[in-house]
């Protein structure tokens, strides 16, 4: 684990891993980006090990692999969080 000033980054979750994650959802780089609210350069930074996710990330990473982060999922949040 390495710590900067006001982020955690976790090395639990190895870049192999996120991509195995994300080729098990069927997404493109971009399309599972945004279904885990990152920047498409974020994700490929963590795919090559160039920067690990922060926890937060991590949950969210977690979830999409326990398949309950989906497409649907996150567009009804934001559909949500619109009307509120």
């Amino acid at each position: 684990m390495r710590c900067y000033a006001h982020r955690v980054y976790f090395r639990a979750m190895k870049g192999k891993d996120i991509k195995r994650i994300r080729e098990k959802l069927d997404l493109s780089q971009s399309e599972f980006a945004e279904l885990v609210g990152v920047n498409l350069r974020t994700l490929q930074n963590w795919e090559i090990d160039r920067n690990g996710p922060t926890a937060a990330a991590v949950a969210l990473l977690k979830a999409a692999d326990a398949g309950l982060l989906t497409r649907r999922t996150r567009k009804r949040k934001i559909l949500n969080d619109r009307h509120r």
